[in-house]
């Protein structure tokens, strides 16, 4: 459990296949301009290391806590977290913070046809106030969120789903 803290804000971004350097604050490789703005009055961890090399167990990690090795997890594999597995996001919920999820998590099995707004109660147990998950590039081919709809609602959706396709028909 956190102890109470002072009002501050918290805001932990992830990136998938992102290399420090490519952020690094003197000279970036990339120039990513909010990302800038955001660490100018922010603490940054400049080193950080992965326990995992693959993306489900280390985002698994990163939420329980837990090694891969404490969860039998060791390899991408379909799998999704229990509501009552350890949480650092039910912690800073109940030390004060509102906790707000956008984007991919692979927290729940994605290799089957779903909608991620099905994952609501799951993600409430976990401590998120609001989310809004999007799938990753290979699973929006079957799985329907927020971002699919507004694909749908512009008209473009079978234009992308055929395009992630192609781009990922080999696997």
């Amino acid at each position: 459990m956190l102890k109470k803290l002072p009002k501050t804000n918290l805001l932990l971004i992830t990136f998938d296949q992102l290399r420090g350097d490519w952020v690094n604050r003197e000279s970036p490789l990339v120039e990513l301009p909010n990302i800038k703005k955001l660490s100018k009055n922010a603490w940054v961890a400049e080193r950080c290391y992965t326990n995992s090399p693959h993306c489900v167990p280390a985002r698994f990690s990163w939420i329980t806590g837990l090694y891969p090795s404490q969860m039998a997890l060791t390899k991408n594999q379909a799998l999704d977290l229990p509501s009552d597995a350890p949480s650092i996001i039910r912690s800073l919920k109940s030390a004060g913070y509102y906790t707000a999820l956008v984007g991919k998590t692979h927290w729940t099995k994605h290799d089957e046809p779903c909608d991620l707004r099905d994952n609501k109660k799951l993600m409430t147990k976990l401590g998120f106030d609001k989310v809004n998950e999007v799938a990753g590039p290979r699973a929006l081919r079957r799985v329907r969120c927020d971002l699919t709809d507004r694909w749908e609602d512009a008209g473009v959706l079978e234009v992308q789903l055929k395009d992630l396709e192609r781009r990922y028909a080999s696997g």
